[in-house]
């Protein structure tokens, strides 16, 4: 019980005043199993954006252009999730739109939205289901082993292309198709990149 409360401690210090969390047992990072792939990201981050960061996407195809950009309204983020994050219950966001359509019970149940939830475990297994707001029954296949993955997830932004517009590094890979304004809303994303400044 104490192991776990000083985690909690370090984690939010962490987030905050970029803390080492090594003092309490804890890594700097988390390990995020998604579609075949492994990435370490910081710990804190919210898992949208620490999987747009490492260039993977937990949309659908068609959601990664349609969708709210990290506030828990669209749910097409919805991702089912082995592994411990934070918080640890629904959000009041995921409680309206998980139990709104296309979701429902009892499929609903297993899900989580992952721009409602931090990392916080040392291992985090990520599951998405097929259909547009990832309501479905069958998870989406292990992506092709030519599919490019940043090595950690803090991309910082490339320096302003021909088009005299920056672009981050995922934006290239395709899953950011707006580039740094994709984490506009995310507010732990933005005091991250402050704090790098």
């Amino acid at each position: 019980m104490m192991q776990r409360l000083r985690a909690q401690t370090c984690a939010k210090l962490s987030r905050s005043h970029s803390v080492k969390c090594e003092a309490a047992g804890q890594a700097d990072t988390v390990r995020i199993a998604f579609r075949g792939r492994e990435v370490e990201v910081p710990r804190g981050s919210k898992l949208r954006t620490a999987l747009l960061r490492a260039g993977l996407t937990p949309h659908s195809e068609g959601a990664m252009y349609i969708n709210c950009r990290g506030i828990g309204s669209c749910g097409t983020c919805a991702v089912e999730i082995e592994g411990e994050v934070q918080p640890a219950v629904w959000t009041t966001a995921e409680q309206l739109r998980l139990n709104f359509p296309p979701h429902s019970a009892p499929g609903n149940q297993r899900l989580r939205l992952a721009c409602q939830v931090a990392c916080s475990g040392d291992l985090l297994r990520v599951t998405k289901y097929d259909k547009f707001w990832g309501e479905g029954s069958a998870a989406l296949p292990d992506l092709p082993s030519a599919h490019p993955v940043a090595a950690v997830a803090e991309a910082p932004e490339a320096p302003a292309g021909a088009g005299g517009a920056a672009t981050s590094r995922t934006a290239a890979g395709g899953v950011t198709p707006l580039g740094e304004l994709e984490f506009i809303l995310d507010r732990g994303a933005r005091q991250a990149e402050r704090r790098q400044q």
